[in-house]
Protein backbone atom coordinates (compact mmCIF):
# COMPACT_ATOMS: atom_id res chain seq x y z
CA UNK A 1 0.00 0.00 0.00
CA UNK A 2 1.64 3.56 -0.65
CA UNK A 3 2.11 5.55 1.74
CA UNK A 4 0.47 9.40 2.12
CA UNK A 5 3.69 11.19 0.76
CA UNK A 6 3.68 8.41 -2.47
CA UNK A 7 0.38 8.96 -2.89
CA UNK A 8 0.88 13.21 -2.76
CA UNK A 9 3.55 12.67 -4.96
CA UNK A 10 2.27 10.34 -7.26
CA UNK A 11 -0.83 13.04 -8.06
CA UNK A 12 2.11 15.44 -8.59
CA UNK A 13 3.90 12.98 -10.98
CA UNK A 14 0.77 12.52 -13.17
CA UNK A 15 -0.87 15.89 -12.75
CA UNK A 16 -3.62 15.07 -11.28
CA UNK A 17 -5.70 16.76 -8.23
CA UNK A 18 -7.01 15.56 -5.25
CA UNK A 19 -10.46 16.27 -4.74
CA UNK A 20 -11.61 16.93 -1.38
CA UNK A 21 -15.10 17.49 0.16
CA UNK A 22 -15.54 18.27 4.15
CA UNK A 23 -17.51 16.03 6.16
CA UNK A 24 -18.88 16.22 9.49
CA UNK A 25 -20.11 12.75 10.44
CA UNK A 26 -19.13 8.93 10.45
CA UNK A 27 -21.73 8.47 7.97
CA UNK A 28 -20.71 10.50 5.64
CA UNK A 29 -17.43 9.25 5.37
CA UNK A 30 -18.79 5.44 4.91
CA UNK A 31 -21.14 6.95 2.47
CA UNK A 32 -18.11 7.70 0.71
CA UNK A 33 -15.62 5.04 1.64
CA UNK A 34 -15.62 3.43 -1.69
CA UNK A 35 -14.12 6.53 -3.61
CA UNK A 36 -10.37 6.23 -3.25
CA UNK A 37 -10.54 9.20 -5.44
CA UNK A 38 -11.25 11.54 -2.67
CA UNK A 39 -9.61 12.70 0.44
CA UNK A 40 -12.02 13.49 3.14
CA UNK A 41 -11.75 16.23 5.31
CA UNK A 42 -13.25 15.57 8.95
CA UNK A 43 -13.74 18.94 10.78
CA UNK A 44 -14.33 18.73 14.39
CA UNK A 45 -17.23 20.73 16.52
CA UNK A 46 -15.51 23.55 18.22
CA UNK A 47 -18.47 24.47 20.66
CA UNK A 48 -17.40 20.97 22.90
CA UNK A 49 -13.68 21.62 22.85
CA UNK A 50 -14.35 25.10 24.10
CA UNK A 51 -16.27 23.45 26.85
CA UNK A 52 -13.33 20.61 27.50
CA UNK A 53 -11.20 22.98 29.82
CA UNK A 54 -7.38 22.42 30.31
CA UNK A 55 -7.26 20.18 27.35
CA UNK A 56 -9.57 21.17 24.29
CA UNK A 57 -8.46 19.19 21.86
CA UNK A 58 -9.35 16.46 23.59
CA UNK A 59 -12.48 16.84 22.61
CA UNK A 60 -11.53 17.26 18.89
CA UNK A 61 -9.78 13.79 19.39
CA UNK A 62 -12.73 12.17 20.55
CA UNK A 63 -15.22 12.71 17.45
CA UNK A 64 -12.36 12.77 14.77
CA UNK A 65 -11.44 9.76 16.63
CA UNK A 66 -14.78 7.90 15.57
CA UNK A 67 -14.65 9.17 11.85
CA UNK A 68 -11.48 8.04 11.15
CA UNK A 69 -12.49 4.23 12.79
CA UNK A 70 -15.57 4.55 10.55
CA UNK A 71 -14.62 6.16 7.31
CA UNK A 72 -11.45 5.42 4.78
CA UNK A 73 -8.33 5.33 6.07
CA UNK A 74 -7.18 9.19 4.16
CA UNK A 75 -9.04 11.33 6.18
CA UNK A 76 -7.37 14.95 7.49
CA UNK A 77 -7.94 16.32 10.43
CA UNK A 78 -9.32 20.22 10.49
CA UNK A 79 -6.85 21.30 13.92
CA UNK A 80 -7.88 24.78 14.00
CA UNK A 81 -5.72 26.72 15.78
CA UNK A 82 -4.20 24.22 17.22
CA UNK A 83 -6.39 24.76 20.74
CA UNK A 84 -3.12 26.58 22.64
CA UNK A 85 0.63 26.90 21.99
CA UNK A 86 3.52 24.75 20.30
CA UNK A 87 3.03 21.99 23.33
CA UNK A 88 -0.97 21.30 22.56
CA UNK A 89 -0.16 21.20 18.88
CA UNK A 90 2.34 18.49 19.82
CA UNK A 91 -0.01 16.99 21.89
CA UNK A 92 -2.71 17.19 19.33
CA UNK A 93 -0.97 15.63 16.43
CA UNK A 94 0.62 12.68 18.86
CA UNK A 95 -2.99 11.82 19.15
CA UNK A 96 -3.78 12.30 15.82
CA UNK A 97 -1.03 10.01 14.72
CA UNK A 98 -1.71 7.17 17.41
CA UNK A 99 -5.85 7.18 15.69
CA UNK A 100 -4.42 6.60 12.24
CA UNK A 101 -5.15 10.17 10.70
CA UNK A 102 -3.53 11.07 7.68
CA UNK A 103 -2.68 14.88 8.63
CA UNK A 104 -3.75 17.64 10.32
CA UNK A 105 -4.32 21.82 9.08
CA UNK A 106 -3.40 24.35 11.18
CA UNK A 107 -4.11 27.65 10.90
CA UNK A 108 -3.21 31.21 11.96
CA UNK A 109 -5.95 32.87 13.01
CA UNK A 110 -6.50 34.04 16.92
CA UNK A 111 -9.10 32.67 18.92
CA UNK A 112 -12.17 32.00 18.50
CA UNK A 113 -11.79 31.52 15.04
CA UNK A 114 -14.02 32.08 12.07
CA UNK A 115 -14.87 30.67 9.15
CA UNK A 116 -12.59 31.47 6.31
CA UNK A 117 -14.69 33.15 4.29
CA UNK A 118 -16.77 35.34 7.16
CA UNK A 119 -15.51 39.16 7.55
CA UNK A 120 -13.80 40.44 11.32
CA UNK A 121 -11.10 37.82 11.50
CA UNK A 122 -7.61 38.69 12.64
CA UNK A 123 -4.54 36.40 12.89
CA UNK A 124 -1.68 36.12 15.46
CA UNK A 125 1.86 36.84 14.62
CA UNK A 126 3.61 34.84 11.71
CA UNK A 127 6.51 33.40 14.05
CA UNK A 128 3.95 32.00 16.76
CA UNK A 129 2.33 30.28 13.93
CA UNK A 130 5.75 28.82 12.52
CA UNK A 131 6.68 27.42 16.05
CA UNK A 132 3.47 25.43 16.13
CA UNK A 133 3.60 23.92 12.22
CA UNK A 134 7.36 22.97 13.67
CA UNK A 135 6.06 21.48 16.78
CA UNK A 136 3.68 19.46 14.47
CA UNK A 137 6.99 18.58 12.44
CA UNK A 138 8.79 17.26 14.93
CA UNK A 139 5.99 14.77 15.70
CA UNK A 140 5.46 13.67 11.76
CA UNK A 141 9.42 13.20 11.46
CA UNK A 142 9.39 11.27 15.08
CA UNK A 143 5.99 8.54 14.72
CA UNK A 144 4.98 8.93 10.86
CA UNK A 145 6.51 10.02 8.17
CA UNK A 146 4.11 10.62 5.46
CA UNK A 147 1.80 12.64 7.92
CA UNK A 148 0.33 15.47 6.16
CA UNK A 149 0.62 18.95 7.87
CA UNK A 150 -1.44 21.68 6.14
CA UNK A 151 -0.56 25.28 6.82
CA UNK A 152 -3.10 27.50 6.52
CA UNK A 153 -3.20 31.22 6.69
CA UNK A 154 -6.24 33.80 6.68
CA UNK A 155 -4.23 36.89 6.29
CA UNK A 156 -5.46 37.83 2.96
CA UNK A 157 -8.48 39.13 4.44
CA UNK A 158 -7.33 41.20 7.43
CA UNK A 159 -3.60 42.12 6.00
CA UNK A 160 -3.81 41.97 2.48
CA UNK A 161 -2.50 39.37 -0.47
CA UNK A 162 1.16 40.09 -0.06
CA UNK A 163 1.30 39.15 3.33
CA UNK A 164 -0.69 36.36 2.71
CA UNK A 165 2.13 34.87 0.45
CA UNK A 166 5.00 35.83 2.72
CA UNK A 167 3.56 33.95 5.32
CA UNK A 168 3.01 31.02 2.73
CA UNK A 169 6.52 31.13 2.34
CA UNK A 170 7.46 30.71 5.99
CA UNK A 171 4.95 28.21 6.91
CA UNK A 172 6.42 26.19 4.11
CA UNK A 173 10.21 26.75 5.22
CA UNK A 174 9.01 25.95 8.86
CA UNK A 175 8.37 22.03 7.25
CA UNK A 176 4.40 22.43 6.07
CA UNK A 177 3.64 19.65 3.52
CA UNK A 178 1.00 21.73 1.57
CA UNK A 179 0.04 25.28 2.09
CA UNK A 180 -3.64 26.63 2.20
CA UNK A 181 -4.49 30.28 1.57
CA UNK A 182 -7.72 31.16 2.66
CA UNK A 183 -10.10 33.26 0.78
CA UNK A 184 -8.23 34.62 -1.91
CA UNK A 185 -10.56 36.90 -3.90
CA UNK A 186 -9.11 36.70 -7.28
CA UNK A 187 -7.99 34.41 -10.12
CA UNK A 188 -5.63 36.71 -10.13
CA UNK A 189 -4.60 36.22 -6.24
CA UNK A 190 -4.66 32.34 -6.80
CA UNK A 191 -2.03 32.20 -9.53
CA UNK A 192 0.12 34.63 -7.36
CA UNK A 193 -0.50 31.74 -4.75
CA UNK A 194 0.76 28.91 -6.90
CA UNK A 195 3.70 30.76 -8.37
CA UNK A 196 5.29 32.37 -5.53
CA UNK A 197 4.65 30.07 -3.13
CA UNK A 198 6.69 26.76 -3.27
CA UNK A 199 5.83 23.29 -2.69
CA UNK A 200 2.33 21.63 -2.90
CA UNK A 201 -0.53 24.33 -2.66
CA UNK A 202 -4.76 23.68 -2.03
CA UNK A 203 -7.57 25.53 -2.61
CA UNK A 204 -10.78 26.09 -0.39
CA UNK A 205 -14.03 26.40 -2.68
CA UNK A 206 -16.84 27.79 -0.69
CA UNK A 207 -20.20 28.27 -2.86
CA UNK A 208 -21.16 32.21 -2.33
CA UNK A 209 -17.49 32.77 -0.72
CA UNK A 210 -15.03 34.93 -1.72
CA UNK A 211 -13.10 32.96 -3.92
CA UNK A 212 -13.49 32.34 -7.64
CA UNK A 213 -14.39 28.31 -8.06
CA UNK A 214 -12.63 27.43 -10.71
CA UNK A 215 -12.93 24.15 -13.43
CA UNK A 216 -10.57 21.92 -12.01
CA UNK A 217 -8.76 21.82 -14.85
CA UNK A 218 -7.98 25.35 -14.58
CA UNK A 219 -7.15 24.82 -10.86
CA UNK A 220 -4.61 22.21 -11.79
CA UNK A 221 -3.33 24.48 -14.50
CA UNK A 222 -2.77 27.08 -12.06
CA UNK A 223 -0.52 24.81 -9.99
CA UNK A 224 -2.90 23.60 -6.93
CA UNK A 225 -2.90 19.84 -6.17
CA UNK A 226 -6.01 19.70 -3.91
CA UNK A 227 -9.44 21.50 -4.38
CA UNK A 228 -11.97 21.71 -1.62
CA UNK A 229 -15.40 21.33 -1.70
CA UNK A 230 -15.77 21.81 2.01
CA UNK A 231 -19.68 22.65 2.69
CA UNK A 232 -20.76 21.47 -0.74
CA UNK A 233 -22.77 18.47 0.81
CA UNK A 234 -23.81 20.47 4.04
CA UNK A 235 -25.18 22.83 1.89
CA UNK A 236 -27.02 20.46 -0.37
CA UNK A 237 -28.38 18.64 2.91
CA UNK A 238 -29.40 21.51 4.27
CA UNK A 239 -31.63 22.43 0.91
CA UNK A 240 -32.92 18.93 1.00
CA UNK A 241 -33.77 19.40 4.94
CA UNK A 242 -35.80 22.46 4.05
CA UNK A 243 -37.27 20.87 1.25
CA UNK A 244 -38.20 17.73 2.70
CA UNK A 245 -39.60 19.75 5.62
CA UNK A 246 -41.70 21.78 3.44
CA UNK A 247 -43.22 18.92 1.53
CA UNK A 248 -44.61 17.74 5.03
CA UNK A 249 -45.69 21.27 5.96
CA UNK A 250 -47.87 21.43 2.72
CA UNK A 251 -48.91 17.83 2.21
CA UNK A 252 -49.31 15.98 5.64
CA UNK A 253 -47.00 12.75 4.39
CA UNK A 254 -43.88 12.11 2.86
CA UNK A 255 -45.54 10.17 0.18
CA UNK A 256 -44.11 12.14 -3.06
CA UNK A 257 -40.23 12.41 -1.38
CA UNK A 258 -39.44 8.93 -2.27
CA UNK A 259 -37.09 9.66 -4.97
CA UNK A 260 -35.33 11.95 -3.16
CA UNK A 261 -34.67 9.88 -0.09
CA UNK A 262 -32.07 6.74 0.91
CA UNK A 263 -34.70 3.69 1.70
CA UNK A 264 -34.32 2.23 5.13
CA UNK A 265 -32.49 -0.09 2.95
CA UNK A 266 -29.73 1.96 1.89
CA UNK A 267 -29.18 3.77 4.29
CA UNK A 268 -28.77 1.04 6.68
CA UNK A 269 -25.95 -0.34 3.81
CA UNK A 270 -24.41 3.47 4.36
CA UNK A 271 -24.03 2.86 7.91
CA UNK A 272 -23.12 -0.76 8.23
CA UNK A 273 -26.20 -1.93 10.09
CA UNK A 274 -25.74 -5.53 8.73
CA UNK A 275 -22.57 -5.82 10.84
CA UNK A 276 -23.96 -4.72 13.26
CA UNK A 277 -26.53 -6.90 14.10
CA UNK A 278 -23.84 -9.53 13.21
CA UNK A 279 -22.35 -8.31 16.23
CA UNK A 280 -25.11 -8.21 18.17
CA UNK A 281 -26.52 -11.92 17.68
CA UNK A 282 -22.19 -12.69 17.89
CA UNK A 283 -22.37 -11.90 21.44
CA UNK A 284 -26.39 -12.64 22.17
CA UNK A 285 -24.89 -16.30 21.62
CA UNK A 286 -22.41 -15.55 23.76
CA UNK A 287 -23.92 -14.82 26.34
CA UNK A 288 -26.46 -17.79 26.03
CA UNK A 289 -23.92 -19.98 25.78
Amino acid sequence: MATRRQLLNRLVAVGGLSLAPGRRRGGELQAAADDDDLMGRAFAFRDAAIASGDQPYGAVVVKDGQVVGEGPSRVIVDGDTGFGGPLNVLHMVESLVQMGAAGVILEDQTWPKRCGHMRGKSVVPMEEHVAKIRAAVDVRDRLKESFIITARTDARGPLGIDEAIRRGIAYREAGASIIFVEAPESEEELRRIASEIPGLKTVNNIEGGKTPILPLERAHELGFVSVGFVLTGLYAAARAIQQAYQHLLEHGTSQGLEERMMSFEEFGEVVGLEEKYALDEKFAAEEAG
